[in-house]
């Protein structure tokens, strides 16, 4: 959860940047998790799977969603990985407030679903 709270706070320090790379890692560390929970294996000597692989792997595996939410918030971590991507590796795109307040969304509501659709069943 400390990447969660550092993308918040980095926005709120107008590192914009950072905030998008830090809501990222937010994410993929919460949905690993929930699949290692629900055991699923991942890469030898890793304790989360790919960044390309993480979005069909929670469509597939996070069964504590239903089905029909699952393409969605596989999308909405595809776009988030999208985003992080133009972040950390295109320096010389003007990358700003409103793409660090549009994956700080996206975070919330990958977060959102986890805590509020899970039906009953847990994902920590």
């Amino acid at each position: 959860m400390a990447s969660y709270g550092a993308a918040i706070e980095l926005k709120n320090g107008r590192h914009w940047r950072s905030a998008v790379s830090r809501a990222y890692y937010a994410v993929y560390s919460k949905l690993s998790g929930c699949l290692r929970e629900l055991g699923v294996a991942m890469p030898a000597g890793r304790e989360g799977p790919s960044h390309g692989s993480l979005p069909d792997l929670v469509e597939s595996n996070l069964t504590t969603l239903r089905a029909q939410e699952r393409p969605r918030l596989a999308s909405r971590l595809r776009e988030l990985y999208r985003l992080r991507v133009l972040a950390d590796y295109w320096p010389s795109l003007n990358l700003g407030e409103a793409e660090a307040q549009s994956a700080l969304r996206l975070m919330g509501d990958v977060f959102h679903w986890l805590e509020e659709k899970a039906h009953g069943q847990s994902c920590k």
